[in-house]
Parts: C-alpha cells; sequence; structure tokens
C-alpha cells in the first residue's frame, strides 16, 4: 500500500474520532479564560509582556474568532494543527532515514493516542498544538538547511509558549544526529539560545520562583503517572489530584525519569532514533520538575510535546526490528 493512501487513512480516522468537537458549542473547562483573554488582552507594550503573553497563540484564536464567531470553528483549527504535526513529524522521521511505514506508524501515533484528547479538544490547548508544530518546524528547517536557518521557527515556538524554549536543546538533538554542521552555524545557534535564556531570565525573574523539594517530587510524581498513561492509556482525565497522593510516590516517579534516561543512553548505539525520542521525551519532563509555572503540576494536555518524543521513538524501534530482520 502506497504511503500517502496510509497517511489520508490516519488522517481520515483522526477526523472521525474527532468528530464529535464539532457539535461542542459550549466552553468548557479554561476555554472561556483563554478565549476571553485572546479577544480583551491588549498588544504587548514590554518584553516581559511580549514573553508572557502567548502572543502567537492568543493572536490566532482572536483571528479566527474575528472570521468567523463560532466555537466548533475554533474546534476545527484546532484539528487542522494537530493533523499538520502529524504530517511534521512523518516528515521528520523520514529526514532522520527512517523507513516510510516506520515514519508512518509513529506519525499515527501522535495522532490517535486518546492521551491527546485534552491539547486536541480543548481550546485552552492551542498553544500545545501551536508551540509544537514550530518546534517541529524548526527541527526540520534545521535538517535541511542549517540551525540558524530555524531561529524564526524558534521565535514562534516561544511566543507560542515560553517553556517552548526548550527548542535551544531539541534543535541540536535532532539536527546534530548523524550530520556534521558548520561549526559558524553551530556557535550562532549557541549564542541566539543563551541570548534567549538571559532575556527569559531578566524579563520573567519570577518563573522557577517557589520552587520546594515537595513541588519538584510531585512534579515527578505527575510525570511518571502521565507517562505510564500514555504507555498504558486508562483512566484518563483533564486533571489528575496529585497533592492528594503521599508524597514518596515522587521518588519513585525520579527514579523512573532516571530509569528512562538509562534506557536513552543504552540505545544510543542499536537504535539511535529510539535514543532521540527518549532524550525529546526527557528535555521535555525534566525543567518542569524545576520550574514553576502558574499551571502548577503537570497534565494531559502537556504531554502534547512529550508525545512526539513518544512517536519518534516508536518510528524508530518499528525500523530498528524491520532493519534486523532484512
Amino acid at each position: 500500500m502506497k504511503t500517502w493512501v496510509v497517511l489520508l487513512v490516519f488522517g481520515l480516522a483522526t477526523c472521525l474520532v474527532y468528530a464529535s468537537v464539532f457539535g461542542m458549542s459550549a466552553l468548557v473547562y479554561d476555554d472561556a479564560y483563554v478565549l476571553s483573554t485572546a479577544l480583551t488582552h491588549p498588544w504587548p507594550v514590554t518584553m516581559r509582556d511580549l514573553l508572557l503573553s502567548r502572543l502567537v497563540s492568543t493572536e490566532s484564536l482572536r483571528v479566527q474568532w474575528e472570521l468567523w464567531p463560532s466555537v466548533p470553528w475554533l474546534h476545527a483549527g484546532n484539528l487542522a494543527l494537530h493533523l499538520v504535526n502529524g504530517w511534521l513529524v512523518y516528515r521528520l522521521a523520514r529526514v532522520a532515514a527512517v523507513q516510510r511505514i516506520a515514519a508512518v506508524l509513529g506519525a499515527g501515533v501522535l495522532l490517535l493516542h486518546p492521551i491527546q484528547v485534552s491539547a486536541v479538544v480543548l481550546i485552552a490547548g492551542r498553544v500545545e498544538l501551536l508551540a509544537t508544530m514550530a518546534l517541529l518546524l524548526a527541527c526540520l528547517v534545521a535538517c535541511r538547511w542549517g540551525w540558524t536557518a530555524a531561529l524564526p521557527a524558534a521565535g514562534i515556538a516561544i511566543l507560542s509558549k515560553p517553556s517552548a524554549a526548550i527548542v535551544a536543546i531539541l534543535v541540536p538533538l535532532v539536527a546534530g544526529r548523524g550530520r556534521t554542521r558548520c561549526a559558524v552555524d553551530q556557535w550562532i545557534w549557541l549564542g541566539v539560545s543563551m541570548a534567549a535564556l538571559v532575556w527569559v531570565m531578566v524579563v520573567a525573574p519570577e518563573v522557577g520562583r517557589g520552587m520546594s523539594w515537595e513541588f519538584m517530587l510531585r512534579q515527578a510524581m505527575a510525570a511518571h503517572d502521565l507517562l505510564i498513561r500514555i504507555v498504558v492509556p486508562v483512566g484518563l482525565t483533564i486533571d489528575h489530584d496529585y497533592t492528594s497522593l503521599p508524597l514518596w510516590q515522587g521518588i519513585i516517579g525520579l527514579i523512573f525519569l532516571g530509569s528512562v534516561c538509562w534506557l536513552a543512553w543504552l540505545s544510543r548505539a542499536r537504535a539511535p532514533l529510539v535514543a532521540v525520542g527518549l532524550a525529546w521525551v526527557l528535555i521535555v519532563v525534566l525543567p518542569r520538575l524545576l520550574i514553576v509555572t502558574p499551571t502548577q503540576f503537570l497534565a494531559e494536555r502537556h504531554m502534547y510535546v512529550v508525545m512526539v518524543g513518544v512517536a519518534i521513538s516508536v518510528a524508530g524501534c518499528i525500523d530498528h526490528q524491520r532493519a534486523e530482520r532484512m
């Protein structure tokens, strides 16, 4: 079966799975707040406002609402971004020399995994979808045209969601694999990345305040729980209550994350793309253990970017198994 046919089947299946959202005319969860903020927020006048306003995400909602003030229309926008991200994961896997069928199945994991529902269905999930799209674009551009060419996409990612500053690590992780780039290209990327980090720390010094051992353990607990739910997707809900659970479970979470790190290290030689995917997961999750954000603990919608790493690992694993059989 041709690749485009399989991709089309996955795309149609995704549309079918999420078809019920077009009948949702009510704003649920944080959607009312997010939409009202997008429609009423003033244009940022300071660097701090620019960083924290999530300008790209809020402006996308405002423009879409002004074109047609309909809640199902906003849901359609989220679904369209989700489909684009599935295609970008496929292209990224192909650029990494993964066989077509493995790349298609990896994209299918991103598109159809049930943990994605919160990010795709909720209008508040627009930030996750746009940030992920910009991150994937940055990695693709860096692989094809050099790291500095990815700077515009990296900027869009950060303006979609400040935590997307991890693009500074993700681009070298993906684009630096198996191909040597011009040293000037790498130094420019490093310099801009360090400047962006300093900018974030200077503009928003309150980010990260309030971090404690209890917070880190509960965040590790949340990360462990959500990563397990990716493997065994049962008991999914918009928000899980991690404050009522015993704190010792956070130690198990830290051990689990350390095990994922060790698995990535062991995979680096035999299945390098699996290692890249696992490293992607850790790069996305670990900063959340140390940086306190207004949304506090991890939730299922925050797993959207993580699922890119899972999809890459799945594609790499399938590709490795098929290569061994040949």
